[in-house]
């Protein structure tokens, strides 16, 4: 292979997220997180870059053009704003790195007509937000499982339930504003042409990883305290040795204790009535099972596709895009409509039971343990440094890259978060009535939902990774829409009602969703103006496609996969595993495989830094090859992972 770095398009870059015909929004020079240069998924330059990315060494003489080769090919139409800005744009980027902060203004266009009219302080306003709600989320994500894991650790030295001390507040805190510090202050140096200190990769993951430490610490203090009046209180009232050790712990011991009398301490029956019942297995909902294991796999051909879909990473470089790129493109296009919300709606659904079983502490301890240690483990280990060492041995990309990458595990704090609001806002026996709507209802929402989504990206951006949420402005309106809609739906039993939906409309609503979307996005959108474009992503794509293929996928499990197959057993057990783990080694080595056998075959040039495949006819045989190698990969390690003793308690 050839000594210079190429840059691999990284498919996570947009995830839920890709949306590769909604890319008509191009800012200035944006590296987009889990990626290394995808001009087409804009960011604002100042933006935190929490995820993977290859970065610019100095005097190295690697190229970071953003998009020049895009500009020049047909398929750009599909990808960028079809007017002659957009164009402009491109150029203007590819030639100025210059800094957002700088006195010179930086030409860019903010993705459409109303975003034009933004003025340089107000992009430079916007890009301190920016970059301040990526630290802000990642940080709350990650105090709250230092919280946890503190919890489990001395829980496990109790005899008793506990309540979360008020005690680690302070601690807490502390380690929040930290944490913001580091992540948005790393950025900053980097946008400016500075370079980040090795104190910043040793102090992120030592402050992300310590946090429980220091409260631990604390309540081995705060307990010998008590100790010693208990101790003493032992000595007033003439307690033996013997009877006062009884009451002294070398760590936290069941909150209950607090302003007993140790004399009062008799053991007396326990009513059977008041015995804890005995945990029952939970019964599975099969086509719901199998909805999770297809949109698993769906999650992982999608970040395949994305490395062909004429990404800046894995392309065509003749003029005429091949047959290969139409497929991917409208593929990761309806991918991306769907499959994250229904992911949030499934995930909403089995919240209100859970909730009412184990209460607001067990069920946020649970929660919190279940999705919040891999966020932090990934965002602060695996992705800056498994995942970017690999891409060091495969691709030659410089390492280390950003200090924190939540990578595919943004969706877990994500829905930590909706989990907590849930907690919060709803509670114990939430359940509110609203009847199933009907298909014709279900069309009205969704042309609701996709009008504001729509009337929102005239005003903002679609790419951004606000609060680390990829395509924050598309998406998240729909996210805890879909979530809470979950939610109600187990409450009033929607599924049962939707087994009743007609099949042949709602097949028809999701074909012909398709259809328009192709039309539009492959013959219509190079003439149409960027506004329009922005109504159609937000109505067709995230309003109408979305809820369309989200009642198709689940209709048809439910006639055609409503049972346990042989395999079901290894697919539900690893597919958790397996969406966090792919990006860390399956893909890339899938990608690596194809490389090799590129060079082998002459079939792949290397220029400015970037990789191109030359025959139109490779493209889909190459997501094909990738798609296998790294399914074959994922799905046995992760049930490996999984495997290991005490994992299955998180993952």
């Amino acid at each position: 292979m050839s000594e210079n770095p190429i840059e691999v398009a990284d498919p996570f870059a947009c995830e839920a997220a890709v949306n590769l015909p909604l890319i008509g929004h191009i800012l200035s020079s944006p590296t987009l997180a889990d990626n290394h240069d995808l001009s087409f998924c804009p960011r604002p330059k100042m933006a935190v870059k929490h995820d993977e990315q290859q970065r610019k060494p100095k005097n190295s003489g690697v190229s970071r053009r953003t998009g020049n080769v895009l500009s020049r090919r047909a398929l750009h139409s599909l990808l960028a704003m079809s007017h002659k800005k957009a164009l402009d744009a491109i150029d203007t980027t590819s030639q100025s790195t210059a800094s957002l902060f700088c006195a010179t203004p930086t030409t860019r266009t903010m993705g459409n007509a109303l975003q034009t009219n933004w003025s340089d302080t107000a992009k430079t306003l916007y890009g301190f937000q920016y970059a301040s709600s990526i630290a802000f989320s990642i940080g709350i994500g990650t105090v709250l499982t230092n919280l946890v894991v503190s919890e489990w650790i001395l829980k496990s030295r109790t005899k008793g339930d506990r309540d979360a001390p008020l005690l680690f507040v302070v601690p807490l805190l502390f380690l929040f504003w930290a944490l913001w510090a580091l992540i948005f202050n790393f950025q900053l140096l980097e946008d400016s042409g500075g370079a980040a200190s090795v104190g910043y990769y040793v102090a992120t993951p030592a402050i992300a990883f310590g946090g429980f430490a220091l409260n631990l610490l604390l309540a081995c203090f705060r307990q010998a305290v008590r100790n010693r009046k208990v101790r003493y209180d032992a000595n007033e009232v003439g307690l033996s040795r013997s009877q006062t050790e009884a009451y002294v712990s070398p760590l936290i011991v069941d909150e209950k204790v607090d302003g007993m009398d140790p004399a009062q301490d008799i053991e007396t029956p326990v009513p059977a009535d008041e015995l804890p019942a005995q945990p029952v297995k939970k019964a599975t909902v099969e086509y719901i099972n199998n909805i999770k294991i297809f949109l698993t796999n769906v999650v992982i051909l999608h970040h395949c596709a994305a490395n062909f879909a004429d990404w800046p990473g894995l392309q065509n470089m003749s003029e005429t895009p091949g047959w290969g790129n139409y497929i991917l493109l409208l593929f990761t296009s309806v991918n991306a409509s769907y499959f994250m919300n229904l992911f949030f709606f499934l995930s909403g659904f089995f919240v209100p039971k859970s909730f009412d079983k184990k209460g607001l502490y067990g069920f946020l301890f649970d929660r919190v343990k279940r999705l919040g240690i891999p966020f932090v483990v990934y965002t602060y280990f695996i992705g800056p440094y498994v995942y970017q060492g690999f891409m060091k041995l495969f691709f030659q990309v410089p390492f280390p890259g950003s200090t924190t990458n939540t990578g595919p595990t943004w969706f877990l704090n994500q829905l930590l978060m909706f989990n907590v609001v849930y907690a919060f806002l709803c509670g114990k026996g939430w359940s509110p009535t609203i009847k199933c709507p009907s298909l014709l209802s279900f069309f009205g929402i969704s042309l609701a939902v996709g009008l504001l989504t729509g009337i929102l990206l005239l005003f903002l951006p679609v790419g951004d990774f606000f609060f680390a949420v990829p395509q924050f402005w598309a998406d998240f309106l729909s996210y805890p829409i879909y979530f809470f809609a979950g939610a109600v739906a187990q409450r009033n039993d929607w599924m049962e009602s939707i087994k009743e939906k007609s099949r042949v409309a709602i097949y028809l609503w999701t074909i012909v969703s398709i259809i328009l979307l192709a039309v539009y996005y492959f013959l219509l959108m190079e003439k149409a103006p960027a506004a329009l474009t922005s109504m159609v992503v937000g109505v067709l794509h995230k309003g109408i496609l979305s809820v369309g293929v989200c009642l198709a996928v689940t209709v048809f499990f439910m006639d055609h996969g409503d049972k346990r197959y042989r395999c079901t057993p290894f697919f539900s057990k690893a597919m958790y595993t397996a969406y966090v783990i792919q990006f860390a080694f399956p893909i890339l080595a899938g990608l690596k495989c194809l490389f090799l056998i590129l060079d082998a075959t002459g079939n792949v040039e290397y220029t400015d830094s970037m990789a191109y495949i030359t025959n139109n006819n490779l493209v889909f045989p190459g997501w094909l090859l990738v798609s296998a190698i790294s399914t074959i990969i994922v799905w046995p390690l992760a049930y490996a992972i999984r495997s290991i003793p005490g994992f299955s308690q998180v993952l």
